[in-house]
């Protein structure tokens, strides 16, 4: 009697080995290496309607392989795992270290230095006027504080108790850059009573000084003076310098000093400005060899910038 189920299994079979003995040396890399190209290939692995594989005698199975390429770095940051910040049971360092305590905020403050400029917020172009006078200075507008010791006084630096007692000298060094808006001018009359200007070379200039004034001491208007500025034309621009050390046995604490200033003369309408952005008035220690910031310079500079 014949085996008709055992006939009809291999009956089956035969197309699949036929398939594969066909493809066997064209897909013989690929089965071995297990690439999905094979195992999706239904001419080599069978599937149901479902994708499912059918297996059976003579049927290859390709199981797909993965290789990484892993260096050394990327492994070692993978498999270093350890928590390496604390390390358990604990353990108590006792060895304490001497910690230095002895510091002061007021070491890292220079008493002394301060910067001021003119301000002059109703100024479009950053000018401010230079008072007319024939003969008083006035007051000169340097109200703001540019770097250092803030004022006490509006427009005056004051002598406090860490500067006198440092026994410092005090250095003063001042740019005051201003111009004349007005022309040469000289009022004079006539034999008939009438008066007339004459544009020629009368004198048309500015001046600056340096104020005094203290609990012990009565305001002094020309305590220091500028060098003697000259005849101004109009719309001519000039510097007024001043470099000058102020003993420290010459103020006391509460002494005040202001910068003074005036324009003549005065009954002739002379016009002058300052510049408030390209003015300074710096005060540092004198035996400091610093600039106009206080900031240290080499030996050979004497800090005049």
């Amino acid at each position: 009697m014949a085996d008709f189920g055992s006939n009809q299994a291999e009956n089956e079979a035969e197309p699949i080995k036929a398939v594969q003995s066909e493809y066997t040396e064209l897909a013989l890399k690929y089965i071995n290496n297990g690439l999905t190209f094979v195992s999706n290939n239904t001419d080599i692995v069978p599937r149901d309607a479902n994708g499912n594989v059918i297996v059976k005698d003579g049927s290859y199975i390709v199981i797909e392989t993965n290789s990484f390429n892993i260096n050394n770095v990327v492994a070692l940051k993978v498999l270093d795992t350890a928590f390496s910040y604390f390390k358990f049971p604990v353990s108590v360092n006792t060895n304490l270290i001497d910690v230095d305590t002895n510091f002061s905020v007021e070491n890292n403050i220079d008493p002394i230095f301060a910067r001021y400029k003119p301000r002059y917020p109703d100024s479009q172009n950053g000018l401010g006027a230079i008072p007319n006078s024939n003969d008083t200075p006035v007051g000169f507008n340097f109200e703001e504080t540019v770097a250092g010791n803030s004022q006490v006084s509006r427009n005056r630096y004051t002598v406090s108790t860490a500067i006198k007692e440092s026994g410092a000298d005090l250095r003063f060094r001042v740019k005051i850059e201003y111009r004349c808006d007005s022309g040469r001018r000289l009022i004079t009359t006539t034999e008939d009573g009438i008066q007339v200007v004459v544009d020629n070379e009368a004198v048309q200039v500015a001046g600056f000084t340096v104020f005094k004034e203290g609990p012990n001491y009565p305001l002094n208007r020309e305590y220091i003076k500028f060098p003697d500025q000259p005849n101004m034309s109009q719309y001519e621009i000039r510097d007024a310098f001043l470099d000058v050390v102020i003993p420290n046995s010459s103020f006391e604490i509460g002494d005040e000093f202001q910068l003074g200033g005036r324009a003549f003369p005065a009954d002739d309408v002379t016009d002058f400005s300052a510049y408030s952005e390209q003015s300074y008035w710096v005060i540092t220690d004198a035996s400091k060899n610093v600039n106009v910031w206080n900031q240290e310079l080499p030996p050979e500079t004497d800090g005049a910038s």
